[in-house]
């Protein structure tokens, strides 16, 4: 197998050269965000959750740790991957590095070429605390809310071990140690329970050792399936891909016990594994099928801990990680995998899982109530009520509000029948006027009227436009272009990948935010769906609103 396939990324985000145990709780991703960059940020003591960062940092160094700045970006060489070991060079330092791992444990191995300090630091976030024990390290990350607790020892005694602050420490080895080897182990329970996992698997500084014992465990794994015919490069596809079927779910039960962010407890596992970390949208057509019938001990499990999570939030996940549901995406995808298995003999508490499907279901069907959805016909179009939308949104948009010294404001046409419009379609009907029209036929006036209103726009003022460019104006068309180009980048870098919001509604509140009708427009008929108006009109009053006051701000300051 070649866990590179798929390193760099096109779009969204690439697959990660993954080295860690099937399933296991502990996984390293070298910190560089695609296989094309020549930067690294340090080594990771563990990622948590499924392509979303990492959890503390060693960091090799050379020199006098007073004038470390924080941060370091590494470049590096000789990088080699696979499941079950690592190693690199760092230029910077000229340190070579290795890693492999146990299921809940892992050993790091420093190797110092040049005769100079040799210090390795260890960092959290800045919420998180690092404590030094008899020449070992202790303490936790804090990770998207909960705490990432480690245990870890050197193979030999430091010269010095003192903190730089409490989420940074350091330790120094004398100039005729050339080659230093960590070993530590993680938990979410607690310290001493890290330091357990790491006597229970690792019992000596032996890499190699390690390195080979999980090569044979992903050789078993992967020896489950075996194929016929076909290139190499084509068995190395499927390997491969089997390798990446076994990055998650992770079981994190420790000794008997788990910590479950759904309750913020503590919990025996009465001999059932718990489970997390199962992006579900992505994975109930296919993965959990297959794992279904390659470890169905496991996967029982699994829908073990589904209702478990349940049971503890009074929610059914749909992106259960190890901090709790990241709740991204619709439906109810974990009923298909539920009744995936059920049809292939499974075992599991049903009745629960009716429990919690039914809740689910009684959920939707309430919100579907409260918004009156299931209860309101809708009509092919009424004139009438088109026509009162849009003059009751050029009243309220012409209504002035005075905002002390910042002036008058008013929501404007746009602003005035976006707001109304929502309210008159949520309410429905008044009497004989209906307010819920046929899509295809409101999509049809939207483009016309759209039109309308762009080429207005153009007949108005397209006679400046190159007056505009060939004068002083063409810096204005070069900022605005900069401005609108990196709003849009940026709200969409935040809201994907810090907020993970739904692409569909994202594009709506995005233009909404700029305020941008045409916008919405183009937008509509890229995802051929009208639900970007819905986050549209969420944000564009407020959008308006801002703009406004920004401006008036602006036009007050003495520049």
């Amino acid at each position: 197998m070649n866990n590179r396939i798929g390193n760099i990324s096109h779009l969204l985000v690439p697959t990660y050269p993954t080295t860690h145990l099937p399933n296991s709780m502990l996984r390293m991703i070298p910190t560089h965000n695609e296989f094309t960059t020549d930067r690294m940020e340090g080594l990771p003591l563990n990622s948590p959750s499924h392509r979303q960062g990492h959890s503390l940092l060693l960091l090799p160094y050379r020199g006098d740790v007073k004038e470390f700045g924080g941060n370091l970006k590494y470049r590096y060489d000789h990088e080699k991957s696979t499941p079950y070991n690592y190693s690199v060079y760092l230029d910077d330092f000229s340190v070579g590095v290795d890693f492999a791992p146990a299921a809940k444990s892992a050993i790091y191995r420093f190797r110092f070429e040049d005769s100079d300090r040799r210090l390795i630091l260890l960092k959290a976030n800045g919420k998180g605390e690092i404590d030094i024990k008899d020449g070992a390290l202790c303490g936790y990350d804090n990770f998207a809310g909960i705490k990432h607790y480690f245990y870890l020892e050197f193979d030999a005694q430091p010269i010095q071990v003192d903190s730089l602050s409490h989420s940074l420490v350091f330790a120094e080895f004398p100039e005729s140690k050339d080659v230093v080897n960590v070993r530590y182990g993680i938990s979410y329970i607690g310290v001493e329970q890290a330091k357990r996992n790491l006597y229970n698997e690792i019992n000596d500084f032996n890499l190699e050792k390690l390195a080979s014992q999980a090569r044979d465990k992903w050789n078993d794994v992967l020896g489950k399936i075996k194929i016929e015919g076909g290139t190499e490069d084509q068995k190395t596809t499927f390997y491969t891909a089997l390798y990446r079927a076994h990055e998650r779910m992770i079981n994190i039960s420790e000794d008997g016990k788990y910590f479950s962010a759904y309750d913020g407890k503590i919990h025996e596992d009465n001999g059932v594994d718990f489970w997390v970390d199962d992006w579900v949208w992505d994975t109930y057509l296919a993965l959990h099928p297959l794992q279904v019938l390659l470890n169905p001990e496991a996967q029982e499990q699994k829908l073990a801990s589904y209702i478990r999570m349940y049971e503890q939030s009074g929610w059914i996940p749909t992106f259960p990680c190890v901090f709790g549901d990241a709740h991204c995406m619709n439906g109810n995808h974990a009923a298909g995998v539920f009744a995936d298995a059920l049809n292939k003999g499974l075992r599991f508490d049903v009745e629960k899982e009716k429990e919690e499907y039914f809740a689910q279901k009684a959920l939707d069907i309430k919100k579907n109530e409260n918004l009156a959805v299931d209860k309101m016909p809708e009509v092919p179009l009424d004139f009438i009520g088109f026509s009162l939308a849009a003059f009751l949104g050029f009243l309220l948009g012409s209504i002035k509000i005075y905002l002390g010294p910042l002036g008058m404001f008013s929501l404007g046409s746009t602003g005035g029948a976006i707001i109304v419009s929502l309210i008159l379609g949520a309410v429905g009907k008044l009497g004989p006027i209906h307010f819920r029209m046929n899509s295809m036929v409101l999509g049809k006036m939207r483009t016309y009227f759209l039109s309308v209103f762009l080429a207005g726009t153009g007949l108005n003022y397209g006679f400046r436009v190159v007056d505009a460019i060939t004068g002083a104006g063409y810096m204005i068309v070069i900022i605005s272009s900069l401005v609108a180009i990196l709003s849009i980048l940026f709200g969409f870098l935040l809201g994907r990948y810090c907020f993970h919001i739904n692409w569909t509604l994202l594009c709506g509140a995005i233009t909404g935010g700029m305020t941008s009708a045409p916008g919405l427009g183009a937008a509509i008929d890229a995802i051929e769906c009208d639900e970007p108006a819905v986050s549209y009109g969420a944000t564009q009053p407020l959008a308006t609103l801002f703009m406004v006051i920004f401006s008036i701000i602006i036009h007050k300051l003495p520049i």
